[in-house]
């Protein structure tokens, strides 16, 4: 069974040695502490040789890779190859990605391309567990100036950590417990000019429409407060619009079997948000960082 598995993985990892070996010896390490029978293994090379493992791969698109598998007797290895993260399949010396290894290896219609993670019949994906981030086209740093620069104008107050300042206006305690406070008792245009330094700054060289800005921020502010639920979808949706997440082709992957891939079409996105399907996770601003900023979210089955 040894040569078996380690010609199969050669064959289909056309990787150096090292990393061929890595994978070999992480697979076979379930094999033994699952103590599975070598021919349910045979019988897995066989059938992924022969793109017999899965019904069909649609699921892909969304819904249970569980459900799919032909040969119920498969399931435990496969699990366990689910969450199996050995070095060398994609960088060199960093550990790919769950779910990864066990779809490239289930089917011969899946590969491993230059860019993401999986490629089947020329689609590829980008497979994510269950918090993919998506990301503005600013540094925390950069963003934080412009934002503290509009708070010293108006005379809000930020917030503090650790005696330096910086303003988080994407967390719903802040908002809620420290933002209100000061927009109530302020006129209503400079909280619209800080919402719109915000949402301007995060791509600042792209030409987006003030119109739209001003709509957004319109549908957020009642009686002069933030109104934090459909603030952070606006946000959400905002970020997918104009970031280069769309094009990711994002599944989110789990090893309890299911699957969720965020669309890349807008309006199918914002029906997910309205849906209340796609939520917001937590944020991931780094307003101290020269690193960009970007939230996480996360698929609510």
């Amino acid at each position: 069974m040894k040569k078996e598995l380690y010609n199969f993985i050669a064959k289909k990892i056309p990787k150096e040695d090292k990393a061929k070996k890595s994978i070999f010896q992480s697979i076979l390490g379930i094999v033994y502490d699952l103590n599975i029978d070598e021919k349910i293994i045979l019988d897995w090379i066989k059938d992924a040789e022969n793109d017999n493992i899965f019904k069909t791969l649609n699921f892909i698109n969304g819904g249970n890779w569980i459900n799919e598998v032909k040969n119920k007797n498969y399931i435990p290895f496969m699990v366990e190859l689910f969450e199996c993260r050995p070095i060398g399949l994609g960088t060199p010396n960093a550990a790919c990605g769950e779910g990864e290894l066990m779809m490239i290896l289930s089917s011969k219609k899946i590969f491993r391309p230059t860019k993401n993670d999986i490629k089947i019949d020329g689609q590829t994906f980008n497979l994510k567990n269950d918090e993919p981030r998506f990301f503005a086209e600013v540094t925390g740093k950069e963003l934080n100036k412009k934002l503290i620069e509009i708070c010293k104008k108006s005379g809000f107050t930020p917030n503090l950590f650790k005696g330096k300042e910086y303003v988080q206006i994407l967390n719903k305690k802040f908002v809620e417990e420290h933002w209100n406070k000061q927009f109530e008792k302020t006129e209503i245009s400079k909280v619209q000019e800080l919402l719109m330094t915000f949402l301007f700054n995060l791509f600042p060289e792209k030409n987006i429409k003030k119109e739209d800005i001003k709509n957004i921020i319109n549908n957020v502010i009642i009686n002069n407060k933030l109104v934090w639920d459909l603030w952070v979808k606006e946000v959400i949706i905002f970020l997918f619009k104009n970031g280069n997440n769309k094009n990711e082709n994002y599944v989110l992957m789990n090893v309890n079997g299911l699957v969720n891939k965020i669309p890349s079409d807008l309006n199918n996105f914002i029906s997910l948000i309205n849906d209340n399907k796609i939520l917001f996770s937590q944020d991931y601003f780094r307003m101290f960082q020269d690193k960009k900023v970007g939230i996480y979210i996360k698929f609510v089955n």
